[in-house]
């Protein structure tokens, strides 16, 4: 919700650059005390920048979906990122019940459904670019959540919390403002500490998760999704149709029955 009123007011690269700068002035000195206290291993540190990458490109493509089309659209297809981990973390050694897979099948046909009720009524580009836009970020953030998961097992959270604000600000702040495209952010600063505020805390708890189960983790973490089409349709009066009502019951359906037998 944060980052779709302010990408709307100073558009989505200038929202993700200040987020990025936010959160990374609030987790660089705790990350500077972690790494003199702890020498992270080269393999934790290549997952660290995977992930701080990953995680870019998909707020940028998140964040672009959100200015094109309604939160009770976007972030349904974007949490697919959940399923997407943990299908990763399960591919490279994680275990995950038979029953899970079943639970995470679940998940993904209500995503599916959420996407498609999108283009079967209306076909236009205007209309579907968001919808590609969230696929892509769910990739991306799914990515990003694999490596970050595996890289908080062993690095300190303090570590593990700063790629994907430092690489904001490497990738997207710091060319943006270079070349003064960045916009002031004058006009939504409470929007902009919102958004950093609740990435740095998500990311925790994120990775204090991981550090039991990262497929498990992952898919929880896509609960964000229910809040946010929630907020959309309570605060920003946005409407659902039914086919995102089915949608979204699967989605809820198959994270809470996958967090239960995991």
């Amino acid at each position: 919700m944060f980052a779709q009123r302010a990408g709307r007011t100073i558009g989505e690269l200038s929202t993700f650059a200040w987020a990025s700068i936010i959160g990374f002035c609030i987790t660089v000195i705790p990350a500077v005390v972690a790494i003199a206290s702890s020498t992270p291993k080269t393999t934790t540190l290549e997952q660290l920048a995977l992930s701080g990458v990953f995680n870019v490109l998909g707020l940028v493509a998140q964040f672009s979906a959100l200015r094109r089309g309604p939160v009770s659209v976007v972030v349904p297809i974007s949490s697919a990122e959940g399923a997407i981990a943990a299908m990763l973390a399960a591919a490279t050694g994680s275990k995950l019940r038979a029953d899970g897979w079943v639970a995470l099948a679940v998940l993904v046909v209500g995503v599916l459904i959420t996407a498609g009720s999108q283009w079967s009524s209306d076909r236009s580009a205007e209309k579907l670019r968001p919808v590609g836009l969230a696929v892509i970020a769910a990739l991306f953030f799914g990515s990003g959540l694999f490596f970050q998961g595996k890289a908080g097992q062993h690095a300190p959270v303090a570590l593990a919390i700063v790629p994907p604000s430092l690489m904001g600000v490497l990738l997207v702040a710091l060319p943006m403002a270079s070349r003064g495209r960045i916009a002031s952010p004058r006009a939504v600063p409470g929007w902009l500490f919102g958004v950093a505020v609740a990435e740095v805390l998500g990311f925790i708890s994120y990775v204090l998760g991981a550090r039991q189960s990262v497929p498990i983790a992952a898919v929880l973490s896509a609960q964000y999704a229910t809040i946010s089409v929630l907020v959309g349709v309570t605060v920003l009066r946005e409407r659902l149709g039914t086919a995102q009502l089915v949608g979204l019951a699967l989605t809820i359906g198959g994270v809470t029955v996958l967090s239960l037998v995991g």
